[in-house]
C-alpha cells in the first residue's frame, strides 16, 4: 500500500510542485507495527493530506483555511488505483478552494 503512494508520488510530485502545491511527506516511526505514510499538500491556504496505512486503510481530509470547513474521507487503498482516486478527490477539493468555491 505505501509503495504504491510512493510510485504516485514519484510520479506526480515535480508536477503539483510546478503549479504551486507544497508537498511534504512523512512516514511513521520505523518501530511502529502499523506504518504509515501521509502526503501533506499546502495551496496558499487551502490544506489538504492522505494517509495510507500498510493495513490498507486510508483517509484524505481537507481544510480551507479562509472558511474554515474540514471534509474527511475515509477509502480502502487495494491497488494504485485506488491511491489515484483518493488523490484526484483531494486534489480536486484543493482546486476548487484556490478558484474559490469550496
Amino acid at each position: 500500500m505505501i509503495g504504491w503512494v510512493d510510485a504516485w508520488l514519484a510520479e506526480y510530485a515535480d508536477r503539483l510542485r510546478a503549479r504551486g502545491l507544497a508537498v511534504e511527506v512523512r512516514r511513521s516511526p520505523a518501530d511502529r507495527p502499523k506504518q504509515s505514510i501521509a502526503v501533506l499538500l499546502d495551496a496558499g491556504g487551502a490544506l489538504g493530506q492522505l494517509i495510507v496505512w500498510d493495513t490498507g486503510e486510508a483517509v484524505t481530509d481537507f481544510v480551507d483555511a479562509a472558511s474554515g470547513p474540514h471534509r474527511s474521507q475515509h477509502w480502502h487503498v487495494s491497488d494504485a488505483a485506488s491511491v489515484e482516486n483518493a488523490m484526484a478527490a483531494l486534489l480536486k477539493q484543493l482546486e476548487n478552494a484556490v478558484a474559490g468555491g469550496v
